[in-house]
């Protein structure tokens, strides 16, 4: 299981989306807690939070796959929050609580 939202191979904008509270992802993918880009999906985020997300491996808030590309920006006037986000991973190439981007953009 990924996290909140899985968003695969599309092109998506979110604007002032708020993914909050405890969930932890499985162990298999493991990442991506509150945002899982996968394959080649190009996602921008426009403000909101992304907080209280837990993944077993990485990207506790959000994760990018290797070919996918994901802009997280500011929407009218407030920016986007990550905070408080948790990503379990103890491998030399896991991590990232706020954001884990695994070679995209």
């Amino acid at each position: 299981m990924a996290g909140t939202v899985q968003i695969t191979g599309a092109k998506v904008t979110n604007n002032d989306v708020t993914a909050s509270g405890t969930l932890t992802t499985a162990a298999a993918p493991g990442n991506g807690g509150g945002l899982h880009v996968t394959g080649a999906a190009t996602v921008t985020v426009n403000g909101g939070q992304f907080s209280s997300k837990k993944a077993a491996k990485e990207g506790g808030g959000l994760w990018n796959s290797a070919t996918g590309t994901l802009f997280i920006r500011a929407y009218q006037g407030t920016g986007t929050v990550i905070n408080s986000n948790i990503a379990d991973g103890n491998g030399t190439e896991q991590g990232g609580g706020g954001v884990f981007n695994d070679g995209g953009t």
